[in-house]
């Protein structure tokens, strides 16, 4: 009889040891499934980027060919471009109401065939004033529904010091891009002029879809795999799948389950919409929003004229050219920089934003002393270099601060106000430029811009305290309401 018991005991052992070993192997094959997709999804928002932005980088070319095209002013001709800028981001808080609604992967499919279609139906655009509609409100809303939340599915995907060299890879795909589209669009117009070239490049932009076809969130991709384990219970098995995936997969879709709930799309996007405004009162919000703000409108800014100051301070045309090739390439090389840096723990996501406004706010004091050729390179190298890896590190630190659930609804509302900065910029470069004849003055101004808004970062310390004061009020109430409850002679009984 012991030997028996012992057999016993030896055989559930065994069955014990191999069942762990099953479960084991199982989630190790998850997380490297999970690994996968990470970088298929990386993958994907690089070769969106690169066929979405290719109008955009060709901007001079576009911004010239209008001129010849429909013989309209410079001041009419710079209207799609920068229209189009502004959309992009105003369609912030559209977009972060409706991924409440559909998926990511849907709202980034249809910004695709909007952008196409707006492009293409340029072909038959003989007044300047509906090319304006077509590229500068419909090509921008396009573009806005593809782009604002891609970095959401790039930060869920990733561990905190992974996420910013994930966006750099991702987002150097525009950066490649502008080193082709010109080239092509340029090659498009001479062979079909630019009405052609508008149709040609709408249909290239479709290729963007096979990159949106893989575009799926965690919870998504553990919903499935729920669905293949409840398919195997039936098979076999039942207990230790069921186990298993109560485990392993169950937990993380969570999420998932809550926007299955049956209720009508109006009545949760009000109750969601309620929730999400809650963000205005969240310093955290304000204070990353602001940053974010006064980094990109100094950015674009200081794009935009210091060609036109280049040939004021006596550089020839042809060498201002080269000053945008140094700043691309430059940009290029930039965009993995700020993940390295934080995936070997040297900086955080503040720390470079902070560093890079600094930094900014001292070239914009510099160039107005800048006279030759070599400064100005050199400049536009090290601006490249900034800029290149802090324009997309805002959705980031957002997902760092603010609580998952608003977080898609908070990267679009920051968009917004980045894009209603956009039509104050015409304004704001005239008054230097048409009053006083020179640019020191904008740069004086834009270099205290970036210094107040890193400075802003000082108050910091007081956020955190506060935010612990209202959670140890919130556990307080929770404690209070539980000792009520026990107190109660309906609940003793």
């Amino acid at each position: 009889m012991p030997r028996r018991k012992e057999t016993v005991r030896n055989g559930s052992t065994l069955r014990h040891d191999q069942r762990c070993g099953e479960s084991r192997s199982r989630v190790l094959a998850e997380i490297r499934l999970s690994e996968l997709h990470g970088m298929i999804i990386v993958a994907c928002v690089f070769w969106i980027n690169f066929c979405l932005f290719g109008l955009l980088r060709s901007g001079a070319l576009i911004y010239v060919e209008l001129v010849t095209t429909f013989n309209c002013s410079y001041d009419v001709a710079s209207w799609p471009l920068s229209l189009a800028g502004a959309s992009i981001c105003m369609i912030g808080p559209v977009v972060g109401l409706m991924e409440k609604i559909i998926s990511i992967r849907a709202i980034v499919t249809w910004g695709i065939f909007i952008a196409s279609a707006s492009c293409a139906l340029c072909y038959w655009v003989y007044d300047v004033g509906y090319f304006v509609i077509l590229i500068g409100l419909l090509y921008g809303l396009g573009t806005g529904l593809t782009c604002t939340l891609t970095p959401v599915l790039l930060n869920e995907r990733f561990p905190p010091e992974q996420r910013t060299l994930a966006n750099g890879i991702a987002f150097s795909g525009s950066s490649v891009g502008s080193f082709v589209w010109p080239f092509l669009l340029e090659w498009l117009v001479k062979e079909f002029n630019l009405r052609g070239a508008m149709l040609i490049y709408g249909g290239l932009i479709l290729n963007a879809l096979l990159g949106a076809l893989f575009l799926r969130r965690p919870n998504e991709v553990a919903r499935d795999g729920v669905k293949r384990g409840k398919r195997e219970e039936r098979i076999g098995n039942s207990d230790e799948i069921g186990s298993l995936f109560d485990q392993t997969v169950k937990p993380s879709i969570k999420f998932a389950e809550k926007k299955e709930e049956k209720s009508s799309p109006l009545v949760r996007c009000i109750k969601t919409l309620q929730k999400d405004l809650s963000v205005f009162l969240d310093p955290y919000f304000q204070l990353i929003t602001i940053s974010q703000v006064c980094f990109l409108f100094v950015y674009v800014t200081v794009f935009i004229v210091i060609t036109d100051y280049a040939m004021d301070s006596g550089i020839q045309r042809s060498d201002t050219m080269f000053l945008m090739t140094i700043f691309g390439i430059s940009d290029l090389i930039s965009k993995p920089l700020p993940g390295m840096l934080t995936y070997n723990n040297f900086l955080t996501t503040k720390a470079l934003l902070i560093i890079g406004s600094v930094a900014m706010g001292v070239i914009c004091f510099i160039l107005p002393y800048t006279r030759t050729y070599l400064w100005f390179a050199i400049i536009a190298f090290i601006y490249g270099l900034l800029t290149g890896g802090l324009s997309f590190i805002g959705p980031i630190i957002f997902q760092e601060n603010i609580s998952e659930n608003q977080v898609p609804f908070a990267i679009g509302l920051g968009n917004f106000f980045v894009g209603i900065t956009g039509f104050l910029r015409p304004p704001f470069i005239g008054v230097f430029k048409d009053t006083f004849g020179n640019y020191d003055g904008l740069f004086f101004s834009m270099g205290v811009i970036c210094i107040a808004s890193a400075s802003l970062w000082s108050l910091e310390p007081l956020i955190i305290r506060s935010r612990r004061k209202s959670k140890k009020a919130e556990a307080m109430k929770a404690v209070n309401a539980g000792a009520s409850i026990e107190q109660d002679p309906l609940v003793s009984a």
